[in-house]
């Protein structure tokens, strides 16, 4: 894959908390990375996960066919991109309204909470 086969969703831009889920199934609070991705297609992430680079190159594809998205990361030593499926959930609790992103490795059909997923929350 090449950086220019890479789109973007414009709600996915700007600073995100990601949080993992732990042995329970639920998300971990006391453990946050911080990760910032910019409309130029590239990424900042703080503490940076093993398998990425702390800056590089991020973006969707899309497939026309299913209307799925995969979200891709550079990996680090030049791995080329990890690419898993992406699901967008808008959550509305009363008056808040909380726009979340899941990237999963092996589903795409709904939102999981377990640990084959990664889950990030637009950081105020």
């Amino acid at each position: 894959m090449k950086a220019e086969d890479l789109g973007y969703v414009e709600a996915l831009l700007g600073h995100w908390e990601v949080r993992y889920p732990g042995a329970d199934g639920m998300l971990v609070e006391d453990y946050a990375e911080r990760l910032e991705l910019k409309v130029d297609g590239t990424f900042s992430w703080e503490p940076t996960p093993l398998w990425a680079k702390p800056e590089g190159r991020w973006g969707i594809t899309f497939e026309q066919k299913s209307e799925r998205m995969r979200l891709h990361f550079e990996e680090r030593n030049g791995g080329g991109y990890r690419g898993n499926w992406l699901v967008v959930a808008t959550l509305r609790l009363g008056a808040h309204t909380e726009l979340m992103f899941h990237w999963q490795r092996t589903r795409a059909d709904g939102v999981v909470f377990d640990d084959r997923l990664l889950v990030a929350r637009h950081a105020t």
